[in-house]
């Protein structure tokens, strides 16, 4: 490799790097937004004019005569002072404003870079963009849900908006390891067998249908505040299997909007990935030592994230539990992306 193609590829890393950064950053913001209740306190969606912050006293009793007008204010803070209202003001905002750092970040670079891009890199970078700019799109269409009659945002709309960003995170981290370990995953071939090298590729495609279910069921426990109730663990106050947990018409809704059903399910998938880490941790033997150590790295994160679950719920969701928790999850992510690469890349050369 020239020198030229060695500092583009350095810097390709650079930029993916501080993408992933700022979208995990924004997820970690999301979470302080939503358990502070901050996300319904900008009323309007401006991606342009919204960037600049209030800059005088009478921007200020502006906002904030128009969040009097919410649902919000009207049901839940009713006589709020205006020192509050910034408060909840600001996680909102600089919510909002990593959003679009995130679309900067993404798209300014990829702009500079083009000359040096193939086609199917641009391409590729290019749907980052996009999935980026849908991520934002969805985020309003969440809030505005809020915006209508009850204060609370469609948990439906939350999941699908918290699936957009880990989405985009993980594709930026694959990207990442492509270009990072490309020729470190193609030497361990004479290190795995074929055998091997598949138990671990289908391994990852159950590990990835579990964490899919466990990461949506997560988002709509905490667009219910699921979490709020049945804080006893490992049993439901009691129970093994909760009562009430078909009360409403239809198995989908009970499923998916029965904040009972809800947090029994999260739980039940939150065990079955504990099961998962230790089947992986079973499955690293006869695998070279850089699958290992994703492994064990991987193992450990679902321990920790476990870990974390429970002490949220004991704690009735502590602020600073419930955003690390969140946090957590999203290095989950990261860590299972990083996994999922190399058993995929390794299955190909075995």
């Amino acid at each position: 490799m020239s020198n030229n193609q060695a500092l583009k590829k350095k810097l390709k890393i650079f930029w993916l790097s501080i993408c992933a950064f700022l979208v995990f950053m924004t997820v970690v913001v999301g979470g302080i937004t939503r358990l502070t209740g901050s996300g319904l306190s900008i009323v309007e969606w401006q991606p342009v004019a919204g960037i600049l912050p209030p800059l005088s006293e009478e921007d200020w009793l502006g906002l904030f005569d128009q969040y009097r007008e919410s649902p919000q204010y009207e049901l839940q803070n009713k006589g709020m002072s205006l020192d509050y209202f910034k408060f909840i003001f600001f996680w909102e905002y600089l919510h909002r404003i990593m959003g679009r750092l995130v679309g900067i970040a993404l798209l300014l670079p990829l702009l500079v870079f083009s000359r040096w891009l193939s086609r199917a890199e641009i391409l590729k970078y290019s749907l980052l963009v996009l999935l980026c700019g849908v991520q934002g799109f969805m985020g309003w269409y969440m809030v505005k849900s809020g915006l209508v009659d009850i204060p609370r945002v469609s948990h439906l709309r939350l999941g699908a908006h918290l699936s957009l960003a880990l989405i985009l995170l993980s594709i930026i981290v694959w990207h990442i390891f492509e270009l990072l370990f490309r020729e470190k995953i193609e030497s361990l071939k004479s290190e795995i067998s074929l055998r091997k090298a598949y138990q671990l590729f289908y391994f990852g495609i159950f590990t990835f249908i579990v964490l899919i279910f466990q990461f949506l069921w997560g988002a709509f426990t905490a667009g219910l505040k699921a979490g709020y109730i049945y804080n006893s663990f490992p049993l439901m106050s009691g129970f093994l299997i909760p009562p009430d947990l078909f009360i409403f018409d239809g198995v989908l809704k009970n499923l998916t909007s029965n904040p009972i059903t809800v947090q029994f399910i999260h739980r039940i998938f939150g065990w079955l990935l504990l099961l998962v880490a230790f089947c992986w941790y079973y499955l690293r033997t006869d695998s070279p030592r850089f699958i290992k150590v994703l492994i064990l790295l991987f193992s450990a994160s679902i321990l920790v994230q476990f870990s974390l679950g429970v002490a949220t719920l004991l704690t009735g969701v502590n602020i600073v539990l419930g955003v690390t928790h969140q946090g957590m999850g999203a290095i989950v992510v990261v860590l299972f992306t990083a996994l999922f690469w190399a058993v995929s890349k390794i299955r190909k050369i075995s």
